[in-house]
């Protein structure tokens, strides 16, 4: 298709079914091309030495399109081939790309769409560009990155070690996709060190004390209290918005693009949990997010809803160890909190299934491909007996706690306090 390009006509270009072009009539081998996902490239289609050329341009407005053709097209009558001279100038590009460039870009073209974009910049920051910032991407080798491993190792942290080594990892991937670097020095690179699976329950007296008695900012404690009531992930928590909530009929949405495995999460919201969010009502005062930070914005104005953004996880990772330290009791994470959740859950009668169904764990039987339903009801009836279980155990006087036993009744309104962690220790040694 041939026609006069303009700003306006490719605007309203619209994508089918398989790429097309359309070419200018005004400008040879000018033109652009129409993806199905209705992205748009220009391009500019040329012939040198009897051999037929076609590159796309990196402009992305009309006019610095244009401005681009001209430039490859004076190169053209220069005898000089655009593609390879496109290709020289990447490799010189990739020559002269320091570390902290390809990070800078990393994080903005890739992690910053991500779940983990946050992680991925702390760990970068805190341990990886303080050594290599200012070193050409191209020259960090193999032994840089064992030795920087081993550095964090050394002073203690070896699951940081793992996990800088996944984003460092990632972030070289990434650039061999987008022709930054040719290579990955973690190419061959083992985690530093082995992770077991972390068993850590709450006992009964140690929920009690979390819930009533923790010093904790009130945003951060209602965060951490939700996701020992609902078993939801912290993360998830923290982003929670008040278009998700549907407050009465009392049912929590989650998109797929918020949830881990990437599909519609429905949490269905017992009292207790709608009693806490509607707390943070004047503490999240105008913005979207029911968790808003109160730290002041960068640019130093006001805190308007669409400067306010969700209290950072680290934040609240931080304030819990303080809050734990304080009390006297043994260290847990707010990872913890969901395990126990979702061990008290099971202890109450109810089955793997539907407490996976719960955390919103991925099922990957062929079964789950056909069977669509929500089982709302069924972890609707799970998490208020859950509910009930910690309200009557949070109440409850522990000098006086009767003799404990596996049966529970899981809608009985005044329950004997069930410690699963004391009463079945076999299942977390």
């Amino acid at each position: 298709m041939t026609q006069k390009i303009t700003a306006i006509m490719v605007k309203n270009l619209k994508p089918q079914a398989k790429k097309y072009e359309v070419m200018d009539a005004d400008n040879p081998g000018f033109g652009v091309w129409v993806y199905p996902s209705g992205k748009k490239t220009y391009i500019y289609a040329y012939r040198l030495n009897g051999r037929k050329g076609r590159i796309s341009l990196t402009a992305t407005t009309l006019a610095d399109a244009r401005d681009e053709y001209r430039e490859q097209r004076k190169l053209v009558r220069q005898g000089i081939e655009p593609q390879q001279q496109k290709a020289e100038a990447r490799r010189q590009a990739e020559q002269d790309l320091t570390f902290g460039d390809l990070s800078d870009r990393y994080l903005k073209e890739y992690a910053s769409h991500k779940r983990s974009g946050d992680q991925d910049s702390r760990l970068l920051k805190f341990d990886v560009l303080p050594r290599w910032k200012q070193i050409k991407a191209k020259d960090i080798k193999r032994r840089d990155v064992q030795e920087m491993l081993k550095a964090i190792v050394d002073r203690g942290a070896s699951v940081t070690a793992n996990r800088t080594l996944s984003v460092v990892r990632r972030l070289f991937t990434w650039g061999i996709e987008q022709d930054l670097v040719e290579t990955s020095p973690c190419a061959g690179v083992k985690a530093p060190s082995k992770e077991r699976a972390r068993d850590r329950v709450l006992t009964n007296a140690e929920i009690k004390l979390f819930w009533n008695d923790f010093d904790l900012s009130p945003a951060i404690h209602c965060v951490l209290k939700l996701e020992l009531l609902l078993a939801q992930r912290i993360g998830e928590i923290l982003g929670m918005r008040w278009d998700e909530l549907d407050l009465e009929e009392k049912i929590w949405t989650l998109t797929p693009d918020r949830t881990k495995n990437e599909t519609v999460h429905l949490v269905p919201l017992p009292d207790k949990a709608v009693d806490l969010i509607e707390k943070m009502r004047v503490l999240s005062a105008s913005s979207d997010y029911v968790f808003a930070s109160t730290r002041a914005p960068r640019s130093g104005l006001d805190s308007s809803k669409e400067e306010r953004k969700p209290i950072r996880i680290d934040s609240v990772g931080t304030a819990l160890d303080r809050a734990i330290k304080k009390a006297g009791g043994g260290h847990f994470s707010s990872h913890d909190l969901r395990r126990t959740a979702a061990t008290n859950i099971s202890a109450l009668g109810y089955t793997d299934d539907l407490i996976g169904r719960i955390l919103n764990h991925k099922n990957r039987t062929v079964t789950a491909r056909y069977n669509r339903h929500s089982y709302l009801p069924e972890k609707r009836t799970a998490l208020e007996a859950w509910a009930v279980h910690l309200d009557n155990l949070t109440s409850l006087d522990m000098a006086n706690l009767p003799s404990q036993s596996p049966d529970v009744a899981p809608l009985q309104v005044k329950a004997p306090a069930l410690d699963v962690a004391t009463t079945f220790p076999e299942a977390f040694s």
